[in-house]
């Protein structure tokens, strides 16, 4: 039996909340044109990253990029078109967000997406709503991809390998890669440290809570409420509240809301005591273009003003002088 993680999540918020969010929707209920692989965040809809992928040289099939899991998955319905049978005594423990699942799997001899190839792999099934319309989940832990481009301006994704990065008039963000294949980015909120993962699998910004207690101890309102979906069957709550100005190196976020919890995945990235955030695609969905650097370990950022969230490039004599406020 063989264990996997992801990040990947869906966040439906509640009713209480909708007028605070900007008007973002689950992508659950959002419809994207036929198509779209660089869907932008905007204010009625979150984006998503969608990379064309075959399989045993058929295809291509749309599946949702997620640079928070650490494993494949495929939908059922893709399973059963390519005539793939699981064995009936054979479960892969899948470690989601929300939990753990034991899940049925089917072996794949090939599959390739842009300039990666894979051979031999055991894909779990799974009917997850965050698959909605899509034949699958493709985990960027788990890959040797060295460089992913997201150009939500051209509606352009390419994944593969490279150690060239034409980066001009990009952000510039260091970052680490962790052992699980996660790009990992200091971040600061306030006078806070925090360590960010960049998740493009991941529609909102999460927050652990070690992160809440530091940030909202004086807090004296009733936080909004979200339910959080994974890949696993169980639900999660979290709770919704407005952050002050994000730091991550020369980027500043700002009108961003947290959903906070004390969610399993946490754990599992050893990062249940410190201060930790998860950067969603309300943010990352919110700039022009990506480049997410695995090789330099760098995460590159061409930012547009939207008219919600915002990332913009910090004001370096703010940034010396410890400016940027919330």
């Amino acid at each position: 039996m063989k264990v996997r993680s992801a990040a990947l999540c869906i966040l439906t918020l509640c009713a209480a909340s909708l007028s605070r969010a900007a008007g973002i929707v689950s992508p659950a209920v959002a419809r994207y044109p036929p198509g779209l692989l660089a869907c932008p965040t905007t204010v009625d809809r979150i984006g998503r990253i969608i990379a064309p992928v075959m399989i045993d040289g058929t295809g291509p099939y749309p599946f949702l990029v997620d640079t928070g899991a650490n494993y494949s998955m495929i939908s059922p319905v893709l399973a059963m078109r390519l005539n793939l049978h699981p064995r009936p005594d054979a479960l892969e423990k899948v470690v989601g967000i929300t939990g753990t699942q034991r899940l049925p799997w089917v072996h794949v001899a090939n599959l390739r997406v842009g300039g990666l190839q894979m051979s031999n792999l055991d894909l779990p099934i799974t009917k997850s709503p965050v698959m909605d319309g899509l034949d699958g989940i493709l985990g960027l832990a788990a890959l040797s991809a060295e460089r992913i481009v997201v150009n939500f301006r051209d509606n352009l994704v390419w994944i593969g390998h490279t150690n060239e990065v034409d980066a001009w008039g990009y952000i510039s963000i260091p970052a680490r890669r962790t052992t699980g294949g996660l790009l990992r980015v200091d971040a600061r909120i306030g006078n806070v440290p925090v360590i960010a993962i960049i998740d493009t699998g991941s529609p909102r910004t999460m927050g652990n809570y070690a992160l809440r207690r530091v940030l909202l101890r004086r807090a004296t309102h009733d936080p909004d409420t979200a339910r959080i979906f994974g890949v696993t069957r169980q639900v999660s709550w979290g709770s919704v509240s407005g952050s002050p100005t994000i730091h991550l190196g020369p980027v500043v976020i700002r009108h961003l809301n947290i959903v906070y919890d004390d969610l399993p995945i946490f754990k599992v990235w050893h990062l249940e005591y410190r201060p930790a955030l998860v950067i969603g695609m309300d943010v990352l969905g919110t700039v022009d273009a990506l480049i997410l650097d695995y090789h330099r370990s760098h995460v590159y950022l061409m930012p547009r003003r939207p008219a919600g969230v915002e990332v913009i490039q910090a004001d370096p004599f703010s940034l010396l002088h410890g400016g940027g406020g919330p």
